[in-house]
């Protein structure tokens, strides 16, 4: 059964309001200062994953409830050729899911074909667990980076840095995180909800 005209107004009217208190959540916003982690890519194995997320939050505390923390991983290399071998592993590893035959799940995020100075942003409640699905072989099947599958042949440095955000509405969330995206154009992943 479709919406009639009243309904239809009141949602508009609701989807407004929605609006406003995104705009309200955003004014006055101040970035916490962040906390940041580098890695170098031939490092990477589960015992370095581990010992490199140790003091990241889980978020599972009770402490966490209503915590978000927005992320990015920035390459620290300027060197064109380092970005671009970089990116060409990923799409290597991305093409080898897309084979046919391939049994595994494909899990890598999505490739935005361009050499940013930033691989990813994104957002999580439970940080350490996220942050070692990006930087870890395990976790098949979920939509991540999975970078000691394929980046251990580069030795490049890469900082993490973490942003926590407490007490603010999933749009305003949201909205952050978008916003982080499409001023850093990331090399990796997708914006948001999309």
């Amino acid at each position: 059964m479709s919406l009639n005209e009243r309904e239809k107004s009141i949602s508009i009217e609701n989807a407004i309001d929605e609006a406003n208190a995104v705009i309200a959540g955003l004014q006055g916003f101040a970035f916490p200062e962040p906390k940041t982690l580098r890695f170098n890519c031939s490092q990477l194995t589960d015992k370095y994953v581990k010992k490199l997320l140790e003091e990241v939050p889980a978020g599972h505390a009770k402490e966490f409830e209503g915590t978000d923390f927005i992320y990015t991983f920035k390459w620290l290399s300027e060197k064109a050729d380092e970005k671009a071998g970089i990116s060409r592993l990923f799409r290597e590893a991305r093409e080898l899911q897309a084979e046919e035959g391939y049994d595994g799940k494909v899990d890598y995020c999505k490739d935005n074909e361009c050499l940013s100075q930033y691989l990813y942003v994104g957002r999580s409640k439970k940080l350490r667990s996220r942050l070692a699905q990006h930087l870890g072989a395990r976790h098949e099947g979920i939509y991540a980076m999975h970078l000691q599958r394929w980046a251990t042949p580069i030795s490049c440095d890469i900082d993490i840095s973490y942003y926590r955000i407490d007490g603010k509405a999933n749009l305003v969330i949201q909205a952050i995180e978008d916003g982080v995206w499409q001023t850093l154009q990331p090399m990796l992943g997708r914006q948001g909800e999309q």
